[in-house]
């Protein structure tokens, strides 16, 4: 066998698999695709992947850190500065809906959760919990205090 012939063998292997892949059905793989590319998802948004599925974000992936401001300041004006458990961004107020007090826990290093959306803000989950990124997903899980949330009593004694 020639090595033109081997190379079209191949690619045409490489073919079918990716053919293949791509007709699995997405209910069946619990894969959601609202993009391709990040000019699918408007102004301001990413697509990027979560697992399998490929989403319209804000949020920066798991693994890259973005720290865009340290507080309201640092944002335009209709935007306030957002922890997302691996930095901070500046998020519309539109998109914040009820943000509770406290922070989402830090991500444990090299550790992924589900890439299931169980939900979509504060507002969405129990009293006491945030909506935070697993690493993949969103879920609910209980906040953490900032400093600026303890109050220090002090007796006139």
């Amino acid at each position: 066998m020639k090595t033109g012939t081997i190379f079209v063998l191949v690619a045409f292997i490489v073919w079918e698999l990716e053919v293949t892949c791509a007709r699995i059905p997405i209910s069946r793989a619990h894969c959601e695709i609202q993009c391709w590319e990040d000019w699918d998802c408007g102004v301001g948004k990413r697509c990027m992947r979560r697992g399998c599925s490929r989403l319209c974000s804000t949020f920066p992936e798991r693994g890259v850190c973005v720290d865009e401001c340290q507080g309201p300041w640092d944002c335009a004006l209709g935007s306030w500065c957002v922890n997302i458990g691996c930095g901070h961004v500046c998020i519309p107020f539109r998109n914040l809906g009820e943000q509770r007090p406290g922070t989402c826990p830090p991500l444990p290093e090299g550790l992924y959760g589900s890439c299931d959306e169980l939900c979509t803000g504060d507002e969405s989950c129990p009293p006491g919990q945030k909506c935070c990124s697993n690493g993949c997903g969103q879920v609910c899980q209980t906040a953490v205090r900032d400093e600026d949330d303890v109050i220090i009593r002090s007796d006139d004694n």
